[in-house]
C-alpha cells in the first residue's frame, strides 16, 4: 500500500515537474514555490475553459500565492486592474487592445461547500482579451 501511493506521489510530481511555466507565450508565468501544477484544475477546467491553468496548495496559503503571482505577473509587464473576495485582474496593451489575466482562488465547492484550513485549493490563471486598458 505504501509503495502504491508512493508510486502516486512520483508520477504526480513527474506531472507537476513538467510545467514550469503557466499560460506560456502568454503570460509565462512560473510556477512558484509552495504551489504544484494542477492540469485539471481539480476537475473544474472543463466549467471554466480549456485555456485556463492552475496550480494547488493548501487553502491558507491561496491568498499569499495570489499576490505572489501578481507581482511575477507584474515583473513580466502586467499592470494592476481591479479585483474581488477571492480573484485579480492585471491588464497589458496589445497591438490588438488589451489582455486581461485572471488570478483567482478557490477550492472544489462540489466536494467541500465549508471552507477549513488544510483543504485542497487551487490558484486559476486565464488570459483573455478585452477591449481596452484602462
Amino acid at each position: 500500500m505504501a509503495f502504491l501511493a508512493a508510486a502516486m506521489l512520483v508520477a504526480a510530481l513527474s506531472v507537476s515537474a513538467q510545467q514550469t511555466v503557466l499560460l506560456p507565450g502568454v503570460a509565462d508565468l512560473p510556477v512558484l514555490y509552495g504551489s504544484v501544477y494542477s492540469p485539471d484544475c481539480g476537475g473544474l477546467r472543463e466549467l471554466v475553459g480549456a485555456d485556463m491553468q492552475c496550480v494547488g496548495a493548501p487553502a491558507e496559503e491561496i491568498d499569499g500565492l495570489m499576490n505572489a503571482y501578481a507581482a511575477e505577473a507584474r515583473r513580466h509587464g502586467w499592470k494592476d486592474g481591479d479585483g474581488a473576495a477571492n480573484a485579480l485582474w492585471l491588464t497589458r496593451a496589445t497591438p490588438q487592445g488589451c489582455e486581461k489575466l485572471t488570478i483567482a482562488g478557490f477550492w472544489d465547492f462540489r466536494a467541500d461547500t465549508d471552507y477549513r484550513e488544510g483543504l485542497p485549493a487551487l490558484v486559476g490563471f486565464l488570459v483573455e482579451p478585452v477591449g481596452r486598458c484602462e
